[in-house]
C-alpha cells in the first residue's frame, strides 16, 4: 500500500468502492483528496450498499472513517468516507485542547447528520434552521439533563449560527 493510500487518500477508497449498487458518488465539489462522500438510497438497499462498502475495505486492509448522514437540502442519505479517526468530534476536542478549553466550554453550530457527535458532545450546541426535524429532536432529546445547552435557530445558516452566538452570549457584530 502507498504512503497516501495508508495516510487516508481518498482515490484508493473510490476505487475500491467503484460499482457498489445503489452508492453513488456526490458530484465533485463535495469530494476532496481526503474524503470521498456518497448518495445512498434510504431503507434496505442503502443498508446493503453501506454493509458492502465496509467489507470491500475491511478486506484490503482499510478502516476509514465512516460517517453517515442525512443531507439539509433534499440529497437524502450520505456517507463521507474519511481518514481514520478524522470526524467532525475528533477535529472539535483536538481545537478544543489547542486552545486549552474543555468540550464543556465550546459551542458547536451544525445542520446535518454529520455533526450528531460534536453537537452532543460540545457544552453548547446550536442547530440552524434547516437542520432536518429528525436531528433537532434527537439532540434535544439526548441534551435533556443540560438544561438550556440547545439553541435552535429559526433562521438557516450563517444566520443562525449568529443568533445561536447572540442566544449564548457571545461576542457578534451586527
Amino acid at each position: 500500500m502507498s504512503a497516501a493510500c495508508a495516510a487516508g487518500d481518498a482515490s484508493h477508497w473510490r476505487a475500491s468502492l467503484a460499482g457498489i449498487p445503489d452508492l453513488v458518488p456526490q458530484p465533485a465539489a463535495q469530494q476532496s483528496r481526503w474524503k470521498a462522500s456518497y448518495l445512498l438510497p434510504d431503507g434496505k438497499a442503502g443498508e446493503a450498499a453501506f454493509s458492502e462498502a465496509e467489507r470491500r475495505l475491511a478486506a484490503i486492509g482499510l478502516r476509514p472513517s465512516m460517517v453517515r448522514s442525512r443531507g439539509v437540502r433534499g440529497e437524502g442519505a450520505l456517507l463521507d468516507v474519511l481518514p481514520p479517526g478524522i470526524t467532525k468530534v475528533a477535529g472539535l476536542r483536538r481545537m478544543a485542547a489547542m486552545c486549552g478549553l474543555t468540550l464543556a466550554q465550546v459551542v458547536y453550530a451544525g445542520d446535518s447528520g454529520n455533526d450528531t457527535d460534536a453537537l452532543l458532545e460540545a457544552g453548547r450546541a446550536i442547530l440552524v434552521g434547516n437542520a432536518p426535524p429528525e436531528l433537532k429532536d434527537l439532540v434535544r432529546s439526548r441534551r435533556a439533563d443540560r438544561d438550556g445547552s440547545v439553541f435552535v435557530a429559526a433562521a438557516c445558516d450563517l444566520a443562525g449560527v449568529l443568533a445561536g452566538c447572540r442566544h449564548f452570549g457571545l461576542a457578534v457584530r451586527r
